[in-house]
């Protein structure tokens, strides 16, 4: 949220729509349409009970009211008891929901029945209790200040943890027995970030913890690289990107080392290309380490 109104300082675009009767849906959908804007993302979430959560009545006047501009709509949710209604409503994907043992097998046969997307961002718990500070593959690209941060802040989450361990361990059975049912049913489960989540959050490192955890849940080296590049892209109707093939944009990894041997193999990275032009890697580690 407070990244969110940073932006809109910084920019002068309106960002975050705050709508409580059904006249502020329609028009806060309409003003967004003027603008071009193709996505809407919607918050259903209470946040624990702390706060109000958007209504299925406001809900689908919104994404009803998208559809008539083409616009699609995606959903920050937190229950899997929610994925239902919002599924029938019309959503395209769902965001950093929380996965456990209320996606059944039946919500999961829902969601790839839709065709609907799921950004899981299960690296969010996990980055939260290790010190990621201490990983040299990270160092690369930080100054040692915000290394020693990470760790120094990850300590104290681990003390946390470790009253409540084994309320987390329940936790992580009940994630993994949810992803699998997530696969098994086919659904359409891609790579995402959740931005300001949690402090320090660098979306590329987290990318690829992310294929890795993936992989130990289920997925082979493959899904879980189709899950990072042509599935998203598809999923967002991107017309030249996710694919190494003529017409496309040409942003890849060249990597030192096969990642369908070891998903980790990501991080053998030798070259970095955009748009068809090598970045250059050790410009810009020196400049973001000093």
């Amino acid at each position: 949220m407070t990244h969110a109104l940073a932006v809109e300082e910084q920019t002068g675009t309106k960002i975050l729509y705050g709508v409580g009767t059904e006249a502020q849906a329609r028009d806060a959908v309409t003003e967004i349409a003027s603008k071009g804007i193709s996505v809407i993302k919607i918050w259903v979430d209470d946040r624990g009970g702390s706060q109000e959560k958007l209504s299925p009545e406001l809900y689908r006047i919104i994404i009803n009211q998208a559809k008539s501009h083409s616009i699609q709509v995606f959903v920050h949710q937190q229950y899997a008891t929610d994925i239902p209604d919002l599924l029938d409503a019309g959503v395209s994907g769902f965001l950093h929901g929380r996965l456990g043992s209320d996606l059944t097998d039946s919500i999961a046969q829902q969601l790839a029945s839709s065709g609907a997307f799921v950004v899981p961002n299960l690296g969010l718990g996990e980055l939260r209790r290790e010190a990621v500070g201490d990983d040299l593959f990270l160092q690369e690209t930080i100054p040692a200040s915000v290394a020693r941060r990470l760790s120094v802040a990850a300590g104290q989450r681990q003390a946390a943890t470790a009253i409540n361990a084994e309320r987390e361990r329940q936790r992580e059975r009940e994630l993994s027995e949810s992803f699998t049912r997530l696969i098994a049913a086919d659904v359409n489960v891609i790579l995402g970030t959740d931005a300001g989540a949690v402090p320090d959050h660098f979306f590329g490192y987290t990318g690829h913890r992310e294929l890795e955890i993936f992989v130990r849940l289920g997925m082979t080296p493959m899904q879980a690289l189709i899950a990072a590049t042509s599935k998203p892209a598809t999923s967002l109707g991107l017309q030249d990107l996710g694919f190494l093939k003529e017409g496309f944009s040409a942003d890849l990894l060249v990597l030192d080392s096969n990642p369908l041997d070891n998903i980790r193999n990501t991080r053998s990275i030798s070259r970095v290309y955009l748009s068809g032009k090598e970045i250059d890697r050790e410009s810009m580690r020196s400049r973001f380490t000093n």
